[in-house]
C-alpha cells in the first residue's frame, strides 16, 4: 500500500487497531507498534500535511489537521505541533550509557496529565523492579530486643515457688513436681510443675541428705527404715541410690536410734522385752537389727 502526503512518523494503522505503523514520507512501512490509548484512537488514515504559513493558502480546515512525535535512532526528542488550537506533548527518552530510567508525560485532550509506571533497569547484578523488597527486613528496620526467657510466666511463678520449698526443707524431684502439682498444694498443671523443676539446678542427693537429718532431728529410724522412709513412693520419693547415699552420709548412731525408736513404742504402748524387740526388727516394723533391737528393748529396762 502506498500514498504520497504526509510527513514521515508513526500514524495509526488501517490495518491494526491499537497499532501504529511507521509512514516514511511515500509509503507505509513493515514497521509497526502496539500502543495503549486512554483516548479514542486517531483516524485510520494518515492525515493531510499541516499548511505552512506563506504557502498561499488561506484559513484552516476545521479541527485539529494532525499530531506527531517520533523518536529515531536514540534522539531524545520532544515535538509540539501547535495545530488549529488543539495541543499535544510527547517527551520521550532513549536508554543511553549515562541515562538508566525514562518516564514520559502527556498531556490528554481533556487536559489531566498522566504517567505511566516508572520502570528501574537492572543493576550490574542483574537485578529487576521485581527483585526488590517493599520494604527491608525487619533485622534491618528494627533493633533486635534482648531474647525473653522460654519460660511461660505460669512456670516462671511454678520456679519461684520450687526455690522457696527447696530452700525450706528437702525435696526429691518427684516430690517437689507433685507439691506444686497437687490439688493440696500449688495446683500448677504436670508440665508447668515439671519444666519448672527440671529449669533448676538442684543437687538432688544434697535435698536428700537434708531430707534424711529433718527424720532422725524427730525420730528414731533404722538405715534400712530411713532408706525406705526417702525412697517410697508415700514417702519422699527419692531414688533408692540418692537415698541410699543420704542415709550413708549422715554418719547416725544407729543404736541410739533404736533406743529413740524404742522409748517412743512405750510412750504410746506396751510392750514386752520380746515383743519390743520383735517390733524394732521386724521387716513390717523398724528393720534394726537384731542387735540393734535388743540393745533398744534393753535400755529401756523391760528386759
Amino acid at each position: 500500500m502506498s500514498s504520497s502526503g504526509p510527513e514521515p512518523g508513526w500514524y495509526p494503522d488501517p490495518t491494526m487497531p491499537n497499532s501504529e505503523r511507521w509512514w516514511d514520507g511515500r509509503t507505509w512501512t513493515d514497521v509497526a507498534r502496539i500502543v495503549h490509548r486512554d483516548t479514542p484512537p486517531a483516524p485510520t488514515t494518515p492525515p493531510s500535511p499541516a499548511r505552512r504559513s506563506g504557502s498561499g493558502a488561506s484559513g484552516r480546515p476545521g479541527g485539529c489537521l494532525g499530531v506527531a512525535a517520533g523518536v529515531m535512532f536514540g534522539i531524545v526528542g520532544a515535538v509540539v505541533l501547535l495545530v488549529g488550537g488543539c495541543t499535544a506533548v510527547l517527551v520521550a527518552s532513549s536508554e543511553s550509557s549515562d541515562v538508566q530510567s525514562s518516564q514520559t508525560t502527556m498531556v490528554r485532550s481533556d487536559g489531566a496529565a498522566t504517567s505511566p509506571p516508572v520502570s528501574i533497569d537492572p543493576g550490574s547484578d542483574g537485578q529487576t523492579a521485581d527483585d526488590i523488597p517493599a520494604t527491608l527486613p525487619m533485622s534491618e528496620a528494627t533493633t533486635t530486643s534482648p531474647p525473653e526467657s522460654d519460660l511461660t510466666p505460669a512456670q516462671q511463678n511454678a520456679v519461684r515457688s520450687a526455690q522457696s520449698y527447696v530452700g525450706f526443707s528437702g525435696f526429691s524431684r518427684q516430690g517437689l513436681i507433685d507439691q506444686l502439682a497437687s490439688d493440696y498444694g500449688d495446683q500448677y498443671s504436670i508440665e508447668d510443675a515439671t519444666i519448672a523443676v527440671d529449669s533448676l539446678n538442684i543437687d538432688w542427693k544434697a535435698e536428700a541428705i537434708e531430707s534424711a537429718q529433718s527424720y532422725l532431728e524427730h525420730s528414731g529410724f533404722s538405715r534400712q527404715g530411713l532408706i525406705d522412709q526417702l525412697s517410697s513412693q508415700y514417702g519422699d520419693q527419692f531414688t533408692v541410690e540418692q537415698a541410699t547415699t543420704a542415709v550413708d552420709a549422715v554418719n547416725a548412731d544407729w543404736n541410739a536410734e533404736a533406743v529413740e525408736a524404742a522409748q517412743s513404742y512405750l510412750e504410746h504402748a506396751s510392750f514386752s522385752c520380746q515383743g519390743l524387740i520383735d517390733q524394732l526388727s521386724s521387716e513390717f516394723g523398724d528393720q534394726f537389727t537384731s542387735e540393734q533391737a535388743s540393745f533398744g528393748a534393753a535400755s529401756t529396762g523391760i528386759c
